[in-house]
């Protein structure tokens, strides 16, 4: 016979959820995101109209992506598909 809905049994799978590392890797990414746009975004209201249109556009994404290389390279525990979407960042730049 199969076990009511709400046995022990099943409730030990459903709250297993994701491992810890992943919500705290997770979490981190989110922040690091808020904290580049945030950054990039006063960088904008900052340079105004001091360079021609473009040329500042194109040194500052450079610019916030070579940051966001360098803080990808400095964690250790960097996953595989992320150290390997790392190297293919590099190759564009």
């Amino acid at each position: 016979m199969a076990e009511p809905s709400g046995s022990p049994h099943r409730l030990l799978y459903k709250l297993v959820g994701s491992p810890p590392w992943k919500e705290s890797f997770r979490q981190g990414c989110l922040e690091r995101m808020r904290n580049s746009r945030d950054r990039l975004l006063n960088k904008y209201r900052q340079t105004g109209n001091s360079m021609p249109g473009r040329a500042s556009h194109r040194l500052l994404v450079q610019e916030v992506m070579e940051e966001e290389w360098n803080y990808l390279q400095s964690v250790e525990n960097c996953p595989e598909a992320l150290a390997q979407a790392c190297d293919t960042w590099v190759t564009i730049l």
